[in-house]
């Protein structure tokens, strides 16, 4: 198993979150996970129970320095270490540039690029101490490709997430540039609209259909689509990427 007795602290829980937990622990690892959403948590701590895994679950507000602290000090307090750290914090206010508030722009970047930041700052002295890690970030891919979904998919206008999964992406680069010597790698999996009852709620269910339009597999990207990139991330296969992104956008968006 590629993450046997790697100590994962994910934090920010959603279907997605599932997915990639219960491939991490199928993997081997020794999962921490932080987050609201305490019924998802339950069914990844169930998982882990079921398959003779370790997996421990608190609750978490991202945006509260002294809630991820909490998190980060259970982790090394139970495990010693922390090895692989990966947020999946990201959420869009889906409104015409013209109608968004200064407040509603500023919540986004809070909940999808402050958070982020705050749970590297307080993971790294750990990394740091113990001269290992891998730090991955699960975002939006309009950080590249802007709200795409205008063409073929119907309006979904975003400017907010659009402007904070950008820039959790400058900031993942620029902290490798920074921890690279310390044998600290950061990459993120930059992911589309996936077919989860949480992104229909975001976006509608009409919008998910028709953003398979955008892809040349034509279809609408699944939780289980993403596991596998963050895994690699996450396993010594991929010791010698750092600053990267993998694109996880079924054709819709090429490099």
């Amino acid at each position: 198993m590629r993450l046997e007795d790697k100590v994962v602290l994910l934090i920010g829980i959603n279907e997605v979150s599932e997915a990639i937990s219960k491939g991490l622990l199928d993997e081997g690892a020794k999962l921490v996970i932080g987050g609201k959403s305490q019924e998802i948590a339950n069914r990844i701590v169930e998982h882990a129970k079921k398959n003779g895994r370790n997996a421990i679950s608190l609750e978490c507000d991202a945006t509260n320095d002294d809630q991820i602290k909490a998190v980060v000090d259970e982790a090394i307090s139970k495990y010693e270490k922390i090895d692989v750290l990966i947020t999946n914090l990201w959420e869009s206010k889906v409104t015409p540039f013209v109608d968004l508030t200064v407040n509603d722009f500023m919540d986004v970047l809070n909940k999808s690029l402050k958070a982020p930041f705050r749970c590297v700052r307080a993971v790294l002295p750990q990394m740091i101490q113990q001269k290992s890690g891998k730090i991955i970030h699960v975002t939006s891919l309009t950080g590249y490709a802007g709200s795409t979904y205008g063409k073929m998919g119907g309006k979904i206008p975003e400017v907010p997430l659009s402007t904070a999964a950008s820039a959790l992406l400058g900031f993942m680069r620029s902290v490798c540039r920074e921890v690279g010597p310390r044998n600290i790698t950061t990459n993120a999996v930059c992911i589309p609209i996936i077919n989860t009852e949480s992104f229909a709620a975001m976006y509608g269910e009409k919008a998910i259909r028709k953003s398979k339009a955008l892809t040349s597999l034509g279809k609408v990207c699944t939780p289980e689509d993403v596991v596998g990139p963050v895994i690699f991330l996450a396993s010594e296969e991929s010791n010698y990427m750092s600053g990267e992104s993998i694109i996880v956008g079924g054709g819709s968006y090429m490099q």
